[in-house]
């Protein structure tokens, strides 16, 4: 895979995408970005976005450094489960924000460590899946040991 660093303007454009969604100010100043296979963003080296369906999804390897998504908890029987790109059920989370928005972009990390395993999108709000005792909750959309962790 060929990396091809991104000029200025390129990186002022993914740099306005990335604020709109994720409120991050200068996320790309001052830093090496270039672009791969046109959907992975690398920062210094390290794999931070990924593009899917015309959505910057920001990387487990970036979430690691720094998680600014919110968080939905699952418990350690899910996570070998997520860990293989399965979507998120209701019955495997322990804890969320109520907060969370119907279509956001979610971290899922694992009770124990509380690191991220996952980022998935939710297919209902916070306050519905506080309702519901099964069912899919998140999409997942990026894992660990998929393409774009080993990217």
């Amino acid at each position: 895979m060929s990396k091809k660093q991104l000029r200025k303007d390129e990186v002022e454009a993914l740099d306005r995408i990335v604020h709109d969604k994720y409120k991050l100010e200068n996320f790309f100043r001052k830093k090496r970005v270039e672009i791969a296979d046109d959907h992975y963003v690398y920062v210094d080296g390290i794999v931070a976005f990924l593009k899917q369906d015309d959505l910057w999804i920001p990387c487990l390897k970036l979430l690691q450094q720094h998680n600014f998504l919110k968080t939905v908890t699952v418990d350690s029987g899910a996570v070998q489960f997520v860990c293989s790109g399965a979507d998120v059920m209701r019955p495997g989370i322990t804890a969320f924000d109520t907060d969370i928005q119907k279509d956001e972009i979610v971290a899922i990390v694992d009770q124990t460590h509380k690191k991220p395993i996952a980022v998935g999108r939710m297919l209902v709000s916070g306050t519905e899946a506080t309702a519901l005792a099964k069912g899919k909750i998140i999409r997942n959309l990026h894992f660990v040991g998929d393409d774009a962790w080993t990217a």
